[in-house]
Order: C-alpha cells, then structure tokens, then sequence
C-alpha cells in the first residue's frame, strides 16, 4: 500500500483535532452526569453550555474527578480508530505486485539482498570501496568481490559527489595507491596530510598554478616510435574545438608532422632538450631549415623517413597552413612556465604501481588550451600502468584506483573503453565521474560511450539534472507490475452497498520525473547481478571514523614544495645563414675530395726517349732527365719550354651554393 508523506500529514492533524475535541467535550461532561441520573435534563445542558464556553475551568474541573480519568483509554481509542480509518481507507490502492510479473518482476533490493556477504559487506574496517548506506550501515563492495572496481558515478552540480562519494573514499584507501582528479583543489587540501600519516607519498601535479607542482615531461614515456604518432594524436584531437573531432586532412597532416618532430627531437636531441619546448622550437623553424636538419639523417632512419612522409609530401600552398595551424595547437609551450613544467619528471607512473602514492591532478575547467596535456598525462598513465603490469605476469605489484571527476573535461583517452574492459585482472580500478551521461557521448560517440558504461560494473545516480540522464536510469531500474485495488461504496435511504475491484498493471519502477525528484540524501545504486538499490549517500561527516580523521589536517596547496627548479635547456634551431655556411663548408670539402679521388684514377705517367715523365692528360712534364743548366744565365732563355708566369695559371672557379644542393653526412 502507499502511504505518503502528505497522507501522514493529513492523519495527524486529524487525530489531533479528534483527540482534542473528544478531550474537551468529554470534560464537559463529566461534570454533568449527575443532572442525568435525576433526570434534571435541562440542567444538565446549561452547565454543558457552561463548560464549553469556559475551556480553562472546563479542563480544570474535569482533572478533579475520578469519572474523567477513567475515560482516557476510550478517549484513545477512538482517536486511533477515526485516523486510522482515514489512513488506511483509499478508494484505489497501489501495491506492490512484482511477483505477479505480468507486466515486469523489477523491485528495490532488500536488506539481505544488499549485503551478500560474497561481494558485499556493512563492516567499514574491510578493504574495498563503500557505494553508499542503507538505514545508517555502509554499502562496502571488499576487494575479494568478483565483481570489476569500475564505477560509473552520475551527479550534476550539487549532488554531494565530493563529500559522499570520492572523500569517503580516499578516507576509506589505506593500502592502494590513488590518482585523484581534484578540479578545485580541495581534495589536495581537506586529505593530503591524513594521507601522508597513513604512509603515502604525496604529490601534486597542477595544471593551473604550475609553479606549485610536481613536474610532467611525455617524452619519457615515448619508448618506441610509434610512441610518438599515438602522443601526436592526442594532442591534435584534443585541441580541436568543440567534442567531436574531424579527421579530415588537415588534423591527419597535423598529426603527422607533429609526429616527425617528435621524432627528431628523441633521436636528434640530448636527453636534457628532448621536450615538448624543443618541438615548439623546431615548429617554428623556417621551411628551409627544417628541411636540411631532417635530411641528414640517413634516408632509411625513421628520421628522415617521417620527414618525408609529413612535411615533403606538403605542397607548397597547404604546407605553411598546416604548420600555422600546428603552432596554434602548440601554443602552450610558448611560455616559459610550460616549458619548465614540462622539463622533466619528478616522479615516474610506474612508481604508482610500486608503492603507496596518491597524486592529485588539478585541471582548469573552462580552459581547454591545456586539454592536449592533460589527456596526454592519462593516457600515458594508464599505458605505464599496463606495461608495468605485464612486466609483473599481469599484475601491477601495488593495486591503483582512479577517481576521475570531471571525466569528459580530461579529453578523449586513447583506447580508454578497451583499457576499461581489462582493469580488474590488473589491480586497477577506475571511478568515471560524470554530470550526465550525455557528456560521455559527446566526447566518446554513442557507441564506445554504450561500451564504457558497460564495462562499469557499479552505477550510480546522486542526481539528475536532465531527462536523458533520467530516462537511462529510468530503464536501468526496469519495469515492474502493480495490483491497483479499487473501493467503493454507494448509499441509499433503505440501503448500503460496498465493492472492490482489482487489476494489474505495468509503471516504470520509478519513472523519469521521480528519478529527477530524488532527494537529496537518496541515491540509485546498481551492482551488476544485483536488484536496483535505493539507498543513502555515504556522507563522509555522517560516518565517525572519518568525521574525526578531518579535524586539523587541513593544508594549503599553495604551500606545496615541488623539487627545485634549475635552469633548462632547450633546443635552439640553427639559422639559414648558418646552415648555408655549413652547406658550402660541406660542399667544399666534398669538392676536394673528389679532386683528389679524380687525380688518382685518371693520372697515366708517360716516359719520353730522354727520360722525362710526362702527364698524358694534361701535357706536364713531371720528371725530366738531363735537363739543361741555366744557372748561368739572368733570365731562362728564349724558346724556354720550362718558362712560365705565375699569372697565367688560371683562377679555381668558384660555385653556388643553395639548400636545394643539400649533400653529404654532415650533422649540425
């Protein structure tokens, strides 16, 4: 039967307004019913009239006697019996007909369905992820469970997810290792010191206020070149405006000339410049200069093979486009403080899957310009984790969770809804933090969004702000069958005549409108294989052992002291004059070279009758026997074969040097 709030309501007031009544006429008489044993009728009635028109002296005088006392039982009753007629009495009564399931079986769990002690647990001390409360117990999914660590949690603004939901949890973690997504940073602050006396290593990676944080360098997760086209595409999707990204031809060049200077800069670069700073640099470089220092590189390296691919291929109209768009997408790291930031690593992410760490992300949610990094900081998390993991027979050696809030401002995580269907087997588990479902599907697409959930066995709803969020809901909690009993009654002046009738039929076990009417300490809980819950948000100030845990331990992230920052280096791409200074050094000396090379193979020495060595090519006499002795003379006589003057040997010509005549081996 349903009984509502307001039902209640109406009840009370008229149980207190029957109670009352009965109360005060009771009182008056009482101190009349002498007047009716001796008939004295009239009497009787004025001091009734009496007694209700003075309600003080009424009740007073009524207290005095036995008579007035003795009645309260039946004064009691009646008031219990006239609202509870008015409470249980409904023309048409909804109830609930599950079991029927002619229309639909689904129903709220009960209490020893919830806590199934293979996967569930109301013991706070025991290992795992609390999901709720249920009449004051916590909902305790224990690291033993089968079930997968994946959770999808929905709540738009105002649903209590920090204070229900991630805070609860990070209290809760003593043992794994965390990476909290903490967009205003408040979780740095409210938690940070609790978990360093837990025995954590805390670090922080702002994305905001970089001088205040850890430092992120990519380039030391890129241990394979191919490494490099899957950052490249990272970056160029994520920057792209607006969710859906396009991958037409100018996004496809983008990525691939991003992959070649990646590239270059890993195997060209030493391990101090090779960051994302030095590609910006050789971004910008002038056509031409780009173009000598990748040719060095030996024609089948992956160097000048990328080369070729991305920028040789671009014609001379889309080439600078393409690249003006690249630097738009490289913008950040035209400021010193990204370039630092991005330097170098203070810690590694493998480390997470090592020992007890928690890293505290803070990203800015109304820009996107720093979008590219922090996906590329995710998506390089996750496959460290997974190489580790592989490294370890399929383990991580240190289990890690996830708490990913403000999911879909992350950007879009390369192989994400793949990764997700594997966590479990690994030790990882991952919290998708939402405010409606239709963010997923913006940034994801239908179809991997549908596979994402999915692969989340645990689904929550804290609150829903727009219908489609309340339709999904809606249908995850089913269809279920109502017995609708119909009363009625008819009177005439000879007689009376009452009837019921009952029928079934079928309702949303709760509809959109009431999804999106949840109050506010409600929530929708759904464990795969288990009854839709509706149960209790696990306030973290509602549960002792963490209320008394946050007291004091308040710090500041503005006073958090990242490692020292030196001096950086960075790449410094060469000028064209430079480079043509090189190039005709280069050309030179190749120059001389081949002279050298061309008068050893075409140098044929000839011996005349007199002895004399002559050069065939040119006519030279190189040797000569028996020469005659002029010594004696001032000047060489006439007819001196032998003379010459210097200035009739005849200048070395010189020649032009342009970057199209680029030759040789030589690395600047």
């Amino acid at each position: 039967m349903d009984i509502t709030k307001d039902k209640f309501k109406k009840t009370a007031i008229l149980g207190t307004v029957t109670g009352a009544g009965l109360e005060y006429v009771s009182a008056a008489s009482v101190q009349s019913f002498e007047y009716i044993k001796n008939y004295q009728f009239d009497k009787f009635w004025d001091t009734i009239n009496y007694n209700l028109g003075h309600p003080i002296a009424n009740i007073t005088n009524a207290l005095s006697t036995d008579t007035y006392t003795s009645i309260q039982p039946f004064i009691l009753a009646g008031t219990v019996f006239v609202a509870g007629k008015f409470l249980l009495n409904q023309p048409i009564k909804y109830e609930d007909a599950s079991d029927y399931g002619a229309y639909g079986t689904a129903r709220w769990a009960r209490k020893e369905e919830i806590y199934n002690p293979e996967d569930i647990t109301s013991d706070i001390n025991k290992p795992g992820t609390i999901h709720g409360r249920y009449k004051g117990q916590v909902i305790n999914q224990h690291d033993e469970s089968y079930l997968n660590r994946n959770i999808l949690l929905v709540g738009g603004s105002g649903a209590g997810k920090t204070r229900s939901n991630i805070i609860t949890n990070i209290l809760k973690n003593k043992e794994k290792s965390q990476v909290i997504v903490d967009p205003k940073g408040e979780l740095y602050e409210k938690t940070s010191q609790i978990k360093r006396e837990q025995g954590y290593e805390v670090r922080l990676i702002n994305f905001k206020d970089r001088d205040k944080s850890d430092r992120y360098n990519l380039f030391d997760y890129i241990r394979r070149d191919s490494d490099a086209f899957k950052i490249a595409d990272a970056i160029v999707s994520n920057a792209a405006e607006g969710d859906k990204v396009k991958k037409d031809f100018w996004n496809q060049s983008q990525i691939a000339v991003l992959q070649a200077l990646m590239t270059y800069v890993r195997h060209a670069l030493p391990k101090e410049q090779q960051h994302m700073g030095s590609v910006m640099n050789l971004a910008n470089c002038q056509y031409d200069v780009i173009k000598y220092l990748f040719e060095q590189w030996p024609r089948e390296h992956i160097v000048n093979r990328s080369y070729q691919t991305a920028v040789s291929n671009l014609s001379e109209k889309t080439g600078p486009d393409v690249f003006q768009t690249l630097m738009g997408t490289l913008n950040p790291w035209l400021y010193d403080d990204v370039c630092r930031f991005t330097e170098t690593n203070d810690f590694l992410f493998e480390d997470l899957g090592k020992k007890k760490i928690i890293v505290y992300a803070i990203i800015p949610i109304a820009d996107n310009e720093f979008k590219p990094l922090i996906t590329t900081f995710f998506t390089q998390l996750f496959s460290e984790l997974y190489r580790l993991a592989d490294l370890n027979y399929g383990e991580l050696p240190q289990p890690v969770w996830l708490a990913l809030d403000e999911f879909a401002n992350i950007g879009k995580l390369t192989d994400f809804e793949k990764r997700l269907s594997t966590t479990r087997s690994l030790g990882i588990e991952v919290t998708i933090i939402i405010q409606d479902t239709s963010q997923l599907e913006s940034r994801y697409g239908k179809d991997l969004a549908k596979e994402i959930i999915s692969n989340c066995d645990t689904r929550i709803l804290l609150k829903a702000n727009e219908p489609e969020t309340a339709k999904y809901f809606s249908r995850l909690a089913g269809k279920t069958t109502i017995r609708i009993t119909n009363n009625s009654s008819s009177k005439s002046s000879k007689s009376s005549s009452r009837s019921e009738s009952v029928q079934y039929m079928g309702r949303d076990l709760i509809t959109e409108g009431e999804v999106m009417g949840l109050k506010r300490n409600d929530q929708l809980l759904f464990i795969a294989g288990y009854k839709p819950m509706k149960v209790q948000k696990a306030w973290f100030n509602k549960i002792k052992e963490f209320k008394k845990m946050m007291k004091g331990k308040k710090v500041s992230r503005e006073d958090y002291e990242g490692s020292e920052r030196l001096d950086y280096q960075i790449f410094i791409p060469p000028t064209v004059d430079k480079i043509n200074v090189e190039i005709e050094k280069a050309q030179i000396a190749e120059a001389m070279e081949n002279e050298n090379k061309s008068e050893e193979e075409f140098f044929v020495p000839f011996e005349t009758a007199d002895g004399s060595v002559v050069d065939t090519e040119t006519g030279e006499i190189l040797e000569q026997m028996n020469q005659p002795d002029f010594s004696d003379y001032d000047e060489p006589p006439e007819n001196d074969p032998y003379a010459f003057e210097d200035s009739d040997i005849p200048p070395e010509p010189k020649k032009e040097v342009s970057v199209d005549d680029l030759g040789g081996s030589f690395k600047f």
